[in-house]
Protein backbone atom coordinates (compact mmCIF):
# COMPACT_ATOMS: atom_id res chain seq x y z
CA UNK A 1 0.00 0.00 0.00
CA UNK A 2 1.05 3.57 -0.64
CA UNK A 3 -0.25 6.39 1.55
CA UNK A 4 -1.38 9.39 -0.45
CA UNK A 5 -2.85 12.70 0.74
CA UNK A 6 -5.32 14.72 -1.33
CA UNK A 7 -4.60 18.43 -1.72
CA UNK A 8 -7.79 20.08 -2.92
CA UNK A 9 -9.03 23.61 -3.31
CA UNK A 10 -12.13 23.97 -5.49
CA UNK A 11 -11.39 25.67 -8.78
CA UNK A 12 -7.67 25.93 -8.02
CA UNK A 13 -6.12 22.49 -7.64
CA UNK A 14 -6.86 18.84 -6.96
CA UNK A 15 -3.96 16.39 -6.69
CA UNK A 16 -2.65 13.48 -4.62
CA UNK A 17 0.86 13.21 -3.14
CA UNK A 18 2.65 11.26 -0.45
CA UNK A 19 2.81 12.99 2.95
CA UNK A 20 5.92 15.08 3.19
CA UNK A 21 7.64 18.17 4.41
CA UNK A 22 10.87 19.37 5.88
CA UNK A 23 13.06 18.03 8.62
CA UNK A 24 13.03 20.30 11.69
CA UNK A 25 16.29 21.35 13.39
CA UNK A 26 17.51 18.54 15.64
CA UNK A 27 15.12 16.00 14.02
CA UNK A 28 16.28 12.93 12.09
CA UNK A 29 14.71 11.90 8.78
CA UNK A 30 12.83 8.90 10.24
CA UNK A 31 11.23 11.04 12.95
CA UNK A 32 10.28 13.66 10.37
CA UNK A 33 8.68 10.96 8.22
CA UNK A 34 6.54 9.74 11.12
CA UNK A 35 5.60 13.29 12.14
CA UNK A 36 4.54 14.25 8.61
CA UNK A 37 2.40 11.11 8.21
CA UNK A 38 0.58 12.03 11.42
CA UNK A 39 0.23 15.74 10.57
CA UNK A 40 -1.03 15.16 7.04
CA UNK A 41 -2.95 11.87 7.31
CA UNK A 42 -3.66 11.44 11.02
CA UNK A 43 -1.99 8.03 11.25
CA UNK A 44 0.92 6.87 13.35
CA UNK A 45 3.66 5.02 11.53
CA UNK A 46 7.07 3.58 12.32
CA UNK A 47 9.59 4.06 9.49
CA UNK A 48 11.35 0.74 8.84
CA UNK A 49 13.87 1.28 6.07
CA UNK A 50 14.81 3.77 3.42
CA UNK A 51 13.12 2.87 0.14
CA UNK A 52 14.47 5.54 -2.22
CA UNK A 53 16.25 8.86 -2.48
CA UNK A 54 14.87 11.34 -5.00
CA UNK A 55 17.14 14.23 -5.98
CA UNK A 56 15.39 17.54 -6.63
CA UNK A 57 16.92 20.54 -8.35
CA UNK A 58 15.68 23.80 -9.81
CA UNK A 59 17.42 27.14 -10.48
CA UNK A 60 16.75 28.36 -6.92
CA UNK A 61 17.56 25.30 -4.82
CA UNK A 62 18.74 21.71 -4.55
CA UNK A 63 17.44 19.06 -2.20
CA UNK A 64 16.38 15.48 -1.84
CA UNK A 65 13.26 13.58 -0.89
CA UNK A 66 13.59 10.44 1.21
CA UNK A 67 10.99 7.70 0.82
CA UNK A 68 10.54 5.19 3.67
CA UNK A 69 8.85 1.84 4.03
CA UNK A 70 6.71 2.20 7.16
CA UNK A 71 4.29 0.20 9.23
CA UNK A 72 1.18 1.55 10.92
CA UNK A 73 1.42 1.45 14.71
Amino acid sequence: RILMVRHYREGRYDFWVAPGGGVCPGEDARSASAREAFEEAGIEVRPLKLAAVEELENPEEKGCKLWFHCEMT
